[in-house]
C-alpha cells in the first residue's frame, strides 16, 4: 500500500484522491481553488459520516481528512470505525481548533495527524505528503499542548473530555454516546472527577475545573 501511495505522490500524471469528511462545502471548495496549479490532489467531499463510510467502501482514496464537528453523535466511536474502514490509508483530523482530549484519544487509536484549516495551502499539501509517506504530522504547538495536557495529573485527558461535555450541558447518556461508553461509566467518571476536585456535585466540579484552567 505504501509503495502504491509513494508512486502516486511522485507521479505527475496521477492525482491523489483525498476524502474530506466535512459538512462545510465552502471548505472543500477553498481547497480546490487554492490547490489549483500547485498540488496534485483531487478533493472529494463527504458531507456526513455515513456518506464517508459508503465512499470508503465503494471508492479508492489516498488519504482521509475528517472534521470531528461534522460528526454530530458518538464522535470517538465514529472516528474509530472510520479508521477501521480506511485500513492502511492515513486519516487525519481536520479542524479550525483542536479538541485536545478528543485528539489525544484519536492519536491513541491511530490517526496520522492534525491539519488546521487555518494553514496556508502549501502547509496543507506538505502535511498530506508527509502522512502519505508513512509519517505522522502534528504541528509543534499541538504537540506542546498535548504534552502539557498529559502532564496535568489532576485529571486525565478522558476525564477532562467527560467534564468538558458536562460543562456544555450534555446529559450522562449523551456524554456516553459521544465518547463510546455506557451511561453508568459516565456516572463513575463524574464521581471520580468530583472526588479529585473535592466538589460537592457535578456543577461544582465544572466551576472548580474552570477556575483551575482545566477546561
Amino acid at each position: 500500500m505504501r509503495k502504491v501511495l509513494n508512486q502516486k505522490i511522485n507521479s505527475k500524471a496521477a492525482s491523489v484522491r483525498v476524502l474530506v469528511v466535512d459538512d462545510q462545502t465552502m471548505v472543500v471548495d477553498a481547497l480546490r481553488v487554492s490547490d489549483h496549479g500547485i498540488g496534485n490532489f483531487e478533493w472529494v467531499q463527504a458531507a456526513s459520516y455515513s456518506e464517508s463510510m459508503k465512499m470508503l467502501k465503494d471508492q479508492e482514496f489516498g488519504l482521509v481528512l475528517v472534521d470531528p464537528q461534522s460528526i454530530f453523535n458518538s464522535r470517538l466511536p465514529s472516528i474509530e470505525k472510520l479508521l477501521e474502514a480506511a485500513g492502511d490509508l492515513p486519516v487525519a483530523i481536520f479542524s479550525d481548533e483542536p479538541d485536545i482530549p478528543l485528539l489525544a484519544a484519536c492519536i491513541e487509536r491511530g490517526v496520522s495527524g492534525f491539519v488546521s484549516k487555518k494553514m496556508p495551502i502549501g502547509g496543507v499539501l506538505s502535511a498530506l505528503t508527509i502522512m502519505m509517506l508513512g509519517q505522522r504530522f502534528f504541528p509543534s504547538e499541538i504537540v506542546k499542548t498535548l504534552l502539557a495536557n498529559e502532564s496535568e495529573t489532576v485529571l486525565t485527558s478522558f476525564q477532562k473530555s467527560v467534564l468538558k461535555r458536562a460543562s456544555e450541558g450534555f446529559k450522562n447518556k449523551e456524554i456516553g454516546s459521544d465518547l463510546g461508553i455506557s451511561e453508568s461509566q459516565v456516572k463513575s467518571h463524574i464521581n471520580i472527577i468530583r472526588k479529585k476536585l473535592a466538589a460537592s456535585n457535578r456543577a461544582h466540579a465544572v466551576v472548580i475545573a474552570q477556575k483551575l484552567g482545566l477546561l
